[in-house]
């Protein structure tokens, strides 16, 4: 079966559940931000070529385009297996006593960001949430596939039982931490904050390549002296100097999680498991958990 995958994350899911049976083709290049994806007329061309399109509705605006001008009727949307609008919201004050930070001003501001309505489509980060799409993706190719309908169900129950594996590690690893208040480059951690009980304050809210602005940056300097925050967390896909900037000003320091959205020379793993199980090392250190 020929699938076209949007993202890193879905062509691992691809790769996982669909095994020998499958061959995966990934839109957006290793070392690229899948937010920022152009299509071109080849990468176009392998959606029509795809007897499978694996894409995340809002997370990509240029591939949802183009599936829905070439391959509406062999396109399964990530978004739709997980409930991306029932998941946790970006920029909610209420949630732990924090100031949200208000998108629509950065928006009115003049940003270049992706308007996701106030739903974080990172789902992945929430490995329970990803073992639900692994499983829908599983039904897919067995409708796909008839033929090969049991591996399909069966390598998804298997990688499920793998990514609970990771949730109850990580659950372990990150239980009790002297601080709770994640503060990272952009909101990308909705989903992983209400796993494993963060709550994000992110520099550029969700546009990863915003510029900081200077209320935002004196609102989060107060909350970081307040709250006893020794960590900031930029990413391998986006620039870093909205997190230095916070950090010169707090004395922080300056580590890399990774939102596992795609692979750079650099990324700490090949695979999406061994991402995350460093991301669990790295926030274990700077969150001080025991």
């Amino acid at each position: 079966v020929q699938v076209a995958s949007g993202f890193f994350p879905l062509s691992e899911l691809a790769r996982a559940v669909g095994g020998d049976h499958v061959e995966v083709t990934q839109v957006t290049p290793d070392g690229s931000d899948p937010h920022h994806l152009e299509m071109t007329p080849q990468a176009t061309g392998r959606l029509q070529e795809a007897d499978l399109v694996l894409h995340l509705r809002t997370m990509q605006p240029a591939l949802d385009a183009a599936v829905e001008a070439v391959a509406a009727d062999r396109a399964w949307d990530a978004g739709e297996a997980v409930d991306l609008e029932a998941g946790p919201r970006t920029g909610k004050a209420e949630e732990s006593g924090h100031e949200g930070h208000d998108h629509a001003a950065e928006a009115e501001a003049g940003h270049d960001g992706h308007d996701h309505g106030g739903v974080d489509p990172h789902f992945w980060l929430d490995p329970v949430a990803f073992g639900e799409a692994a499983t829908s993706l599983g039904d897919a190719l067995a409708e796909r596939d008839p033929e090969h309908a049991e591996d399909y169900r069966r390598n998804a129950q298997e990688y499920v039982h793998q990514l609970e594996e990771l949730d109850d590690d990580l659950a372990q690893q990150l239980g009790h931490c002297r601080s709770t208040d994640l503060v990272v480059g952009h909101e990308a951690y909705a989903w992983f904050g209400a796993r494993y009980g963060f709550h994000q304050l992110g520099v550029a809210g969700l546009s990863n390549e915003a510029e900081v602005s200077p209320a935002r940056l004196a609102e989060l300097t107060d909350t970081i002296k307040k709250s006893g925050v020794s960590t900031i967390y930029a990413e391998p896909l986006a620039p870093r100097d909205n997190a230095r900037t916070l950090a010169d000003e707090t004395g922080t320091t300056v580590e890399v999680l990774d939102p596992a959205a795609g692979l750079t020379d650099s990324s700490a793993a090949r695979d999406y498991l061994g991402i995350m199980r460093h991301n669990g090392e790295v926030l274990h250190t700077g969150q001080g958990c025991e």
